[in-house]
C-alpha cells in the first residue's frame, strides 16, 4: 500500500499573556493594560511573556517572527528570545523597559511557520496592550470645619491618564505611616472618590488635622503626596443672655425688654 496525508488547513494560533508578578496589570475589557512595576518574564519589570499556542505542530520560531506595531512613544518595543516549550506552544519574551508608554499590540507575522505539510500560519487579531507610566495626582479636599472624627474626605479630583484608578492611602503623621481610610489598618484600599476618614484614636482631639493621601492607578503607578488639613470641634457653643434693661430674676411691667444673646463662638446659624 502506499498511504499520504492531503493536508490544506492552515495552522491556527492564540495568543495569550499569563498572570503578571511583581506588580500590578490590569484589564478593562478590551486592552490588557500593564506598568512599570510589572512582569511575568525575565528578571526585572519592563518585560513581558506571551504565550503562543499552535492548533498543531508547527516549525520552530525566532524573534523576527512577530509584529509589534502601536505607539510606544520613547522608546523600542523588542523581542528579546523566544522559547519552544513544545512543537504546539511558544513563549516569547518582549522588552518595553526603553518605552515611556503607549499603546500596542503584539502579533506572529504571515508566513512566520509552516506545519509539517507546509501549510503557512494563520495571522490572528492582534493582541492589545498598553503600557501604562502616566503618574496619578490625589488633589485632596476636606470640607472644614467638623464636628465628628469621622468625615469625608474629597478625591473626586484625582485624576489618571492611563489604566485608571485602583487605590489610595491616608497618613495623618506625616507620613510615616499610611493607613486605609478607617486610620488604623495599615496599606492601600480600593479607590474611592468620596470615603470616609476616620482620624487615628490617639488623634480624636479637637483642633487641627493635616491629611496626607496618596492614590495609584490600576497598575501601581503612585502619585505624589497631597494634604488637606480639617479642623474638628466637638464641642458645642455656649450662650449667655443679658439685658440693658431688666436683670435676670426680676420682675418688670415693661412690655418690652432688651436682651443680648452672646455666643462662646462664632455660630452658623441662630
Amino acid at each position: 500500500t502506499f498511504d499520504w496525508t492531503h493536508d490544506t488547513v492552515t495552522p491556527t494560533v492564540t495568543i495569550t499573556v499569563p498572570g503578571i508578578a511583581g506588580g500590578g496589570a490590569y484589564f478593562d475589557g478590551t486592552t490588557y493594560w500593564f506598568g512599570p512595576t510589572s512582569y511575568n518574564g525575565g528578571t526585572s519589570p519592563g518585560y513581558l511573556l506571551a504565550n503562543f499556542q499552535f492548533s498543531e505542530p508547527v516549525t520552530s520560531l525566532d524573534s523576527g517572527d512577530f509584529d509589534l506595531t502601536g505607539n510606544v512613544s520613547g522608546g523600542t518595543l523588542t523581542t528579546v528570545g523566544v522559547t519552544g516549550i513544545s512543537s504546539t506552544h511558544y513563549e516569547v519574551l518582549f522588552d518595553f523597559s526603553a518605552s515611556i508608554g503607549g499603546n500596542c499590540t503584539i502579533n506572529i507575522k504571515a508566513a512566520a511557520c509552516q506545519d509539517l505539510a507546509g501549510n503557512n500560519n494563520a495571522v490572528p487579531s492582534p493582541f492589545p496592550l498598553n503600557y501604562d507610566k502616566n503618574q496619578p495626582a490625589a488633589n485632596v479636599a476636606v470640607a472644614t470645619p467638623t464636628n465628628a472624627y469621622s468625615f469625608t474626605v474629597d478625591l473626586s479630583g484625582a485624576s489618571e491618564n492611563g489604566s485608571g484608578l485602583g487605590a489610595m492611602t491616608f497618613s495623618t503623621d506625616n507620613g510615616t505611616t499610611w493607613t486605609q481610610s478607617d486610620g488604623s489598618t495599615a496599606g492601600w484600599e480600593t479607590f474611592s472618590s468620596n470615603p470616609t476618614y476616620t482620624l487615628p484614636s490617639n488623634l480624636q482631639s479637637d483642633g487641627s488635622h493635616t491629611i496626607k493621601v496618596k492614590v495609584r492607578d490600576n497598575v501601581e503607578n503612585e502619585s505624589p503626596v497631597d494634604s488637606a488639613t480639617v479642623v474638628v470641634d466637638t464641642q458645642a457653643p455656649t450662650m449667655t443672655i443679658t439685658s440693658s434693661t431688666v436683670t435676670s430674676g426680676s420682675t418688670t411691667s415693661d412690655a418690652s425688654i432688651a436682651l443680648t444673646f452672646t455666643a462662646s463662638e462664632a455660630t452658623g446659624t441662630f
